[in-house]
């Protein structure tokens, strides 16, 4: 509640950022945001962060599809990103405790538990966006409302390929077998009420996809457009399989050293925040003496 609560604050003020012309701003800074949270997330290992710099992906794309109005796409959005993160969050918690590590590189066997092999799977392809679950539906509309604007569009249309590529490169380390007894049995151990909590979200995730049906009976206007739906799906394809290649299959590597240091944690991201929170605490301070 606490994470999303920004985004549900922007909307209900949507009508004061719109007159006082200041959406430009939640455009602008949200796609700058997401493009810093989605190669974080490309590169991270922690089980957890990944699924957190997932999250500010998210936010970032709700605050800016905010910034040009599109407040049914960030609704559902809000609706469903809630359920598959949460299930997810929930695995890796699982996971971890199972495997007594956070890395993924040192995380194994989750194929031996079914319910959490197939809870996790169901979490993965909504967040990547596969048809039909409500990460494919969220991911649409949002796409769908950056069609106006070019430049944003192809941001939009790189961080779907990306995100899919990072998640589905977060379940294939997690996924790998191991004949450690310990592991397997850590598993098969857990408590009920984490079993009960996991396989409700996992049928929730489904009921939420076909809320999306319902939603215009609330007034949202929101309509599948095919082209999109198509554009969006293809998308996630290509992200899946670069992932698959890569870490399922190791027919190649991804060596980014380069990248790394322009983009994941730099110096230069870090002076960036740096400077911006400076920014806002000189607004901050004008505010406060007003």
């Amino acid at each position: 509640t606490m994470v999303k609560a920004g985004v549900f604050v922007a909307m209900v003020l949507f009508p004061i950022f719109a007159h006082t012309h200041a959406l430009i701003y939640f455009l602008i800074i949200g796609m700058l945001t997401a493009v810093i949270a989605t190669t974080n997330a490309m590169r991270e290992k922690h089980i957890k962060r990944i699924l957190a710099y997932s999250t500010v992906q998210e936010l970032a794309l709700m605050l800016s599809a905010i910034g040009i109005g599109a407040l049914g796409a960030v609704l559902y959005f809000f609706f469903a990103q809630a359920f598959y993160k949460a299930l997810l969050f929930f695995n890796a918690g699982v996971m971890m405790d199972a495997n007594e590590s956070e890395n993924i590189d040192s995380i194994y066997g989750l194929k031996k538990n079914k319910l959490f092999f197939i809870s996790t799977l169901f979490g993965v392809l909504a967040l990547a966006g596969f048809v039909p679950f409500d990460g494919f539906f969220s991911s649409v509309m949002i796409g769908s409302s950056f069609s106006t604007n070019l430049f944003a569009y192809i941001i939009i249309s790189l961080i779907s390929i990306a995100t899919s590529f990072y998640i589905f490169r977060w379940f294939f380390a997690v996924s790998k077998d191991t004949k450690n007894r310990n592991i397997i049995a850590s598993y098969r151990i857990q408590p009920r009420s984490m079993l009960i909590s996991i396989a409700s979200l996992a049928v929730i995730l489904l009921i939420a996809s076909i809320a999306f049906f319902y939603f215009n009976r609330f007034g949202y206007m929101l309509s599948l457009n095919l082209s999109e739906a198509l554009i969006e799906t293809i998308l996630v394809i290509i992200g899946f399989g670069i992932s698959y290649e890569v870490y399922e299959k190791k027919k190649f590597s991804i060596k980014s050293n380069f990248l790394d240091k322009i983009l994941y944690n730099s110096v230069a991201i870090n002076t960036f925040y740096n400077w911006f929170a400076e920014f806002v605490y000189k607004i901050s301070e004008g505010i406060s003496i007003f």
